[in-house]
C-alpha cells in the first residue's frame, strides 16, 4: 500500500462516503441503525462546522481506503469525539484502522485537546480492541448499549 492521504471531506465525496457507511458489513455498527442516501450524506457534509467537525476521506493509491473523524471539538473543554472510522473491505486487516485512529489522536493533540473519547457499541469487539490497542480505556458514562472509551493527553501510542 502506498502512503495514505488524509483530506477533509467535501460534498463531492458524498457518494464514496455513503458507499463506505452503507456497506452491508458496516452500517449496522452505527447507532442510527439505518442507511443514508447520497443526498442525505451531501446535506450532512454541508452542515458540518469546520471549527468543530473534522471528517476525513482517507485514500491510498488514488482509491478510497476509508474515513475517520474528530468531531464535537470543544476547545473550552479541550475535548472531542473520535469516530466514523470505516475501513473499506479490500483494505481491512492491514492495520488501516490503527493508522486512521492514530492520525486522529495526533490531530487532536495538535489542537491542544486533552480528552478524546468514543462511544462504541458493546458488541463491536473489533473497534473496542482497536481503541484499547491505541491507548484508550473504558470509562463511565457510555450511552445505553455503548461503551465509552477515553484517552487523556499524554496517553496512547
Amino acid at each position: 500500500m502506498t502512503t495514505l492521504a488524509f483530506r477533509r471531506i467535501t460534498g463531492k465525496d458524498a457518494r464514496s462516503f455513503a458507499a463506505l457507511r452503507n456497506a452491508d458489513d458496516t452500517w449496522n455498527w452505527f447507532f442510527s441503525k439505518r442507511r443514508f442516501t447520497e443526498e442525505e450524506v451531501r446535506r450532512w457534509i454541508a452542515s458540518l462546522d469546520p471549527d468543530r467537525d473534522e471528517v476525513y476521506m482517507v485514500e491510498g493509491g488514488g482509491m478510497p481506503v476509508g474515513t475517520c473523524s474528530l468531531y464535537g471539538i470543544d476547545r473550552s473543554k479541550k475535548s472531542a469525539e473520535i469516530g466514523r472510522i470505516i475501513v473499506a473491505a479490500p483494505f481491512r486487516r492491514r492495520g488501516m484502522g490503527g493508522i486512521m485512529l492514530r492520525e486522529m489522536i495526533g490531530r487532536g493533540r495538535s489542537l491542544g485537546l486533552e480528552l478524546l473519547h468514543a462511544g462504541i457499541m458493546r458488541e463491536n469487539t473489533a473497534s473496542r480492541r482497536l481503541f484499547s490497542k491505541c491507548g484508550f480505556v473504558e470509562a463511565a458514562g457510555g450511552s445505553p448499549g455503548a461503551v465509552r472509551y477515553e484517552l487523556r493527553a499524554g496517553g496512547g501510542r
